[in-house]
């Protein structure tokens, strides 16, 4: 059979050090890993962390794992520190398969999922395909009222990502304008060509929604897969831990913006942005909004890198508001 019926799988999972993370998303990764049955399909485990100490525990938890199955890991180290768009990227230059599964070190693909997003990647004009992701913590009473779908949406010129709540059951094949990076399957040809995820958005957030828009706006589609689950263990601990509420909530602002910034496409669009933000610098200002005018800034700071991160974007077919 072709590559295109037939493919092969690489599966990265991206790690700080946290140990605790890959004893539960490991052993089902690799479940799905030999259910398949392909022995060209692989695991890479990508460490970042900074820690001397939690990057010498990844080996032996890693050894742990894979004695008890019949799949290898292979593990490969960034030196530490340079951040998640870039460790996947490291990961899927080392991968040998034509699909590259990127999942998260806290989330765990249910029986099935591999199979079923690589068959969705048959289409030619794929480019991505993710699963329905729930979370550990969720009520099953509340799961079984409907599914928690993040969509994209423009609001006075500004990019936003809200949960929808559809009830019943998810279709086989659902288009997306994107699907959350921490379980996601794209062609690895097309996510080196397009990038990968954009260095522009470390270290907090909408990398996701960015790569999904970019792909869409070059004519590749990007599918959500009914019959694929996922679990995101949001019960382990996590890279937020620690980190200060009005730090994280100015980071993802911040990005928003680059978002919105890195896709304007026409002088007339971007003259209404820029009006429109000039209005809420202005308002700001003026009620003495102290956190909204830092993020403004924030995003300013990053305004040569989106010159460089627009670059990349050449060819593309269709605007921001045509995808979402």
């Amino acid at each position: 059979m072709s590559e295109i019926q037939n493919p092969t799988v690489s599966v990265v999972v991206p790690t700080l050090g946290q140990v605790e993370r890959l004893r539960v998303s490991l052993p089902p990764i690799l479940r799905a890993v030999e259910a398949r049955g392909f022995e060209s399909d692989e695991v890479i485990v990508v460490d970042d962390s900074v820690d001397e100490r939690a990057a010498a525990a990844v080996p032996e938890v890693l050894a742990a794992v894979d004695a008890a199955r019949e799949s290898s890991i292979q593990v490969m180290t960034t030196g530490g520190g340079v951040g998640f768009a870039r460790a996947v990227a490291a990961g899927a230059e080392r991968a040998s398969g034509s699909l590259l599964l990127v999942c998260q070190d806290d989330v765990a693909p249910e029986e099935g999922a591999l199979d079923a997003l690589a068959r969705a990647m048959r289409e030619e004009e794929v480019f991505a395909a993710g699963p329905v992701v729930r979370r550990s913590t969720d009520d099953p009473a509340a799961r079984a009222r409907g599914r928690v779908v993040p969509h994209v949406r423009l609001v006075d010129g500004r990019v936003e990502v809200v949960d929808a709540c559809v009830g019943g059951p998810a279709p086989a094949l659902e288009r997306a304008t994107f699907l959350p990076s921490c379980c996601l399957m794209v062609r690895r040809a097309a996510f080196l060509a397009l990038g990968g995820f954009d260095d522009l958005f470390a270290p907090f957030g909408w990398e996701d929604v960015d790569l999904g828009i970019a792909a869409r706006r070059k004519g590749m589609r990007v599918v959500r897969v009914g019959d694929a689950g996922a679990v995101h263990h949001d019960d382990l601990p996590s890279l937020w831990d620690g980190v200060d509420e009005e730090v994280a909530e100015a980071a993802l602002e911040r990005n928003r913006l680059l978002v919105r910034w890195k896709h304007l496409a026409t002088r007339g669009e971007a003259t209404e942005h820029l009006v429109g933000l000039w209005r809420q610098v202005l308002e700001a200002g003026l009620a003495g909004d102290r956190r909204t005018l830092e993020q403004i800034c924030l995003a300013f700071d990053r305004l040569p890198e989106v010159t460089t991160s627009r670059a990349k974007l050449s060819g593309a077919t269709s605007e921001l508001a045509d995808v979402i």
